[in-house]
């Protein structure tokens, strides 16, 4: 679909029905698809769907430029710069995307303006979490109607591709509200669900009821995804917390599979661990948001036994591990392996950094991979003898980090 200026005069370089579809400065999702196997916890929804953008692509030759007025099919920005750019008009097309940094760099939360007719359509996510985009032109489609593109829906309105097949206007959200700033859903039910790989777009599902079978199929309860929480319907399995499992299907409702091979507690670390069972805490995941780089703490946790690991404390599954190889601090139990310093890491799955023991990782240094103890910054001073390495070792660690490696 072609965008006519914003003041709606017949331009073909930019409206005529003969121009060749060209491609387009936003980019569409696809569905992520993977689970988060060091994790044990599937993405869920998160990351599911397509979002429909318009083409406002050209793709011209070169002919007569110069007159002031871009009225061939063969002008465009790039053939015409001094006819066709409309810079500071209030909408971004294609050919404008890398010029006109009024029109195509906007900001979703409103610092930048865009045409009364154009809404600033998330592209690019900043280290600070607030999204920057283009101004593209909405139209008068309501929630639910269907679209051929975002152009055709309402302000607030972005265009899904659905599971049936047809595309449909749909609350348009940011996944990853919680850290940018800018709220939920509208409706106090719904959820926003990741459209995008990059966890830029995503659009507000009623879904299920997170923790119940509310809203699913017989057999299946209703888990939260990781990104945003939103709910998605899986298997509601016969075992319970603390059975074993070799995949989520064999787990109940409110519990998944985890990589240790028991059925664990799902819960929310907003509500600390009032949803776990004695002598458990809820520890949150930790994941790396695909724009950044950022690591933030996910809307949902796992119910994981506590213990104390200088203590030597001991576990009714795994090892204790040490909370400071993790953000959220606290030890706890994990089924780790439990090699000696210098061991070599054979154990399934071992690549560059796997955990080895409840305080150490695997490093090739040149004689393959190896078991290397790690030293924190929290129990002595990097560059010196530590408490945490043998004696005759020194504790090798770098400005900024919390952890370093005994050798």
């Amino acid at each position: 679909m072609q965008t006519c200026r914003s003041d709606r005069t017949y331009s073909p370089c930019l409206c005529g029905a003969d121009i060749p579809d060209g491609g387009s400065p936003f980019d569409g999702g696809v569905d992520l698809g993977p689970t988060l196997s060091d994790l044990g916890i599937d993405l869920g929804r998160d990351g599911g769907g397509i979002i429909i953008i318009p083409d406002t692509g050209v793709d011209m030759q070169a002919p007569g430029c110069g007159d002031g007025v871009c009225d061939s099919p063969e002008e465009d920005l790039f053939t015409c710069a001094t006819d066709c750019s409309f810079c500071g008009d209030g909408y971004c097309v294609t050919a404008e995307a890398g010029s006109c940094t009024a029109d195509c760099d906007c900001s979703v939360e409103g610092l930048d303006s865009c045409a009364a007719d154009a809404r600033c359509v998330p592209t690019t996510r900043m280290d600070d979490y607030s999204l920057r985009g283009a101004c593209t032109p909405f139209g008068s489609n309501g929630e639910g109607a269907a679209c051929a593109d975002l152009t055709e829906c309402t302000d607030g309105l972005g265009c899904f591709l659905e599971d049936d097949g047809m595309s449909y206007c749909d609350e348009e959200c940011d996944p990853l509200w919680r850290q940018s700033g800018t709220g939920p859903c509208s409706g106090s039910a719904d959820a926003c669900v990741a459209r995008d790989m990059d966890w830029v777009v995503g659009s507000c599902e009623a879904g299920c009821t997170v923790g119940t079978a509310t809203g699913c199929a017989a057999g299946e309860w209703c888990e939260p995804g990781l990104v945003s929480a939103a709910g998605f319907c899986t298997v509601d399995g016969p075992n319970t917390e603390g059975d074993a499992c070799t995949s989520g299907d064999d787990c109940g409702i409110g519990t998944f599979c985890s990589t240790e091979g028991y059925c664990t507690q799902v819960c929310d670390p907003a509500a600390g661990s009032s949803e776990c069972a004695s002598g458990q805490h809820c520890t949150p995941f930790f994941l790396e948001d695909p724009s950044t780089g950022n690591v933030f703490a996910s809307p949902v946790g796992a119910c994981l036994e506590s213990c104390d690991f200088d203590a030597g404390g001991t576990c009714s599954r795994g090892i204790c591990v040490a909370g400071e190889l993790f953000r959220d601090g606290r030890d706890f139990c994990q089924g780790f392996p439990q090699l000696a310093p210098g061991a070599s890491c054979t154990f399934p799955g071992a690549m560059e950094g796997s955990y080895c023991n409840g305080l150490g990782a695997c490093y090739d240094v040149g004689s393959g991979l190896t078991c290397f103890a790690l030293c924190r910054l929290s129990e002595g001073a990097f560059g010196a003898a530590h408490p945490d390495c043998e004696a005759g070792e020194t504790c090798n660690g770098s400005a900024g980090f919390t952890l370093g490696y005994c050798q």
